[in-house]
């Protein structure tokens, strides 16, 4: 089968979620085969669609399992275009996880926000409470 061709703009996340781990560069899916290539011309992974599956759609974009690593991609400009554009392409093509793997769903924006809440009044206590003793 020749897929479709689907190109975007992309941003492949770190474990951290943090920009200075981002990777910005390209998605593309041609001749069924999966690229991302950096803005610098680095290719992360060029892969056939055998090797993927498990996508869903996450708070700034998509996950994707490539065998048993799960990618994380954000993208810029009309994020949820996109992401609703690859979940749409991907999900009727790419095939099951592998026996035996558990893939984590990705938290849904709510717990992002409570997790960066309760890390900024940690920050905000730790702060007080240094404080506190030098004073």
């Amino acid at each position: 089968m020749n897929s479709a061709l689907v190109t975007s703009p992309a941003e492949l996340l770190a474990r951290l979620p943090i920009t200075t781990f981002m990777k910005s560069g390209t998605l593309r899916l041609a001749n069924d085969r999966l690229t991302f290539t950096t803005d610098n011309g680095e290719v992360e992974f060029d892969a056939p669609l055998s090797e993927f599956h498990s996508v869903s759609l996450a708070a700034t974009g998509i996950h994707l399992w490539h065998i048993n690593r799960c990618l994380k991609f954000a993208f810029r400009g009309e994020n949820r275009h996109f992401a609703a554009t690859w979940i749409a392409t991907l999900k009727p093509i790419i095939g099951m996880p592998p026996v035996g793997l558990r893939v984590a769903a990705p938290w849904p924006k709510w717990a992002w926000s409570l997790a960066l809440i309760g890390i900024t009044l940690l920050l905000v206590a730790a702060i007080a409470a240094l404080t506190t003793l030098n004073s």
